[in-house]
């Protein structure tokens, strides 16, 4: 299993950001965590081949009103999503 974290700031005329995403490859399934600061949005790519198979908590992704998919790539599904945390699961083959 590969386990990667990558955490940063960002100093904008509002104030510092603290921006995080978390992801992880074990047993097939791929897990993201991401949070997005107040008052800001975020394009999330989810690996992913199946929106309607993308789940945020124990839930389909279509169920959060804060999580808009913007389109479906080869091996990704692009987001849109509004301040808040989140943590995707999906299948991941590779």
């Amino acid at each position: 299993a590969r386990t990667a974290q990558i955490r940063g700031t960002y100093d904008s005329i509002r104030g510092v950001f603290d921006i995080a995403s978390n992801w992880n490859v074990a047993d097939k399934r791929y897990t993201l965590t991401v949070v997005i600061p107040p008052s800001a949005t975020a394009t999330a790519y989810v690996p992913c081949t199946d929106a309607a198979s993308l789940r945020e908590g124990n839930k389909p992704i279509a169920e959060n009103p804060h999580i808009r998919v913007i389109r479906t790539e080869k091996d990704a599904v692009v987001l849109e999503l509004e301040s808040g945390r989140y943590s995707f699961i999906s299948a991941f083959a590779k």
